[in-house]
């Protein structure tokens, strides 16, 4: 059975787990259109649960979306995720301690 996977609608209650090059394993849950649940199973901060973070969620062209925040330690999240491919794409951006 193919999922459905191009548009917005189709996109909001989506589930996925991932992981980075660098072995962190994440799990998502797109709740609606500004706001996710996520955990994090792997890497420095695993067994990490994050609920109902408010986010900005776009399409950028069908099939293709887009995921930020901002964490309230300053840590930015940048994700493009293309389901139908099965593929996601992440930049994490920690802040810089001290000068």
């Amino acid at each position: 059975m193919k999922m459905d996977c191009r548009t917005l609608a189709d996109f909001l209650g989506m589930h996925f787990i991932y992981t980075y090059d660098n072995g962190w394993e994440y799990e998502l849950y797109v709740k609606n259109s500004h706001t996710i649940d996520y955990r994090i199973h792997g890497g420095m901060v695993a067994g990490r649960w994050v609920k109902n973070q408010e986010v900005d969620l776009v399409q950028l062209i069908e099939g293709v979306f887009k995921i930020t925040w901002t964490e309230p330690t300053g840590t930015d999240v940048a994700l493009d995720f293309m389901p139908c491919e099965k593929r996601v794409h992440g930049m994490i951006f920690f802040p810089k301690l001290g000068t």
